[in-house]
């Protein structure tokens, strides 16, 4: 049983750092677009389709490309790293798509926050400002990434 936990545990850690950098990445345009002032109107579509794809298909889809036509990854084991790539990434992308999608509203509705403004008009650069205002978009999603990692453990996120 522990073996299965650990096997769990490593599989949620590996697809929760994978959410996260796609969280990231995907948001980066969001960020960048509310520092320099203008109103976001990107309508988040890469993580509305991550969020869609369904694991079991995703992962059908990944098997096929990434074990039986280009045969880069094994196709079904646990012995190394390799074994690990497909089910994070089945896994992974989904929860980072929702995870996007998330961020990006809360950074929206921060932007708008009238003490940004106040910021931008007294000279604080766009470093602290973007620090500041992660700061306040993130407590929002920690329930949701705490959801997200359970599900995450048990291979499902939803």
């Amino acid at each position: 049983m522990l073996d299965a936990a650990g096997v769990s545990l490593t599989l949620m850690g590996a697809a929760l750092t994978l959410a996260i950098l796609v969280a990231t990445l995907l948001c980066v345009s969001t960020l960048r677009t509310g520092l320099s002032g203008k109103a976001d109107s990107s309508h988040g579509a890469w993580a509305m389709a991550f969020i869609t794809l369904p694991e079991y298909l995703l992962a059908s889809l990944l098997l096929m490309v990434g074990a039986v036509w280009l045969p880069l990854f094994p196709p079904y084991g646990w012995h190394s790293i390799q074994h690990m790539v497909l089910p994070a990434l089945s896994l992974g992308l989904p929860a980072g798509g929702l995870l996007a999608r998330l961020l990006a509203d809360a950074l929206r509705s921060t932007f708008a926050e009238p003490w940004l403004i106040t910021w931008r008009v007294a000279g604080v650069s766009q470093f602290d400002c973007a620090i500041a205002v992660l700061r306040r978009a993130l407590p929002a999603l920690l329930p949701q990434i705490g959801l997200i990692t359970v599900g995450l453990t048990g291979g499902q996120w939803r």
